[in-house]
């Protein structure tokens, strides 16, 4: 069975040491990388089906022309890490 989705990443935040001890994710070559985009293409390198739209933008009051109500109804999922 073979299934495809769109996931969107949002984070203004980059990868730093003192995190790597608590996420699979990153790596240390990957210190100073965006973490939205970083995440996003170590996703893709697990399942090449996985459509990702990553967006390094913090999401808050500032962004709501980004991030407003027809961003939010357009995801069927939100999870927040």
């Amino acid at each position: 069975m073979s299934y495809q989705s769109l996931e969107t990443r949002i984070g203004a935040i980059l990868i730093k040491t003192a995190g790597l001890n608590r996420q699979f994710l990153f790596h240390r070559r990957e210190v100073g990388a965006p973490r939205a985009t970083t995440a996003a293409a170590a996703a893709r390198a697990m399942n090449g089906d996985l459509r990702i739209v990553a967006l390094e933008a913090a999401a808050g009051e500032d962004m709501d022309s980004v991030f407003g109500d027809a961003f939010w109804g357009g995801l069927d999922f939100v999870a927040n890490g």
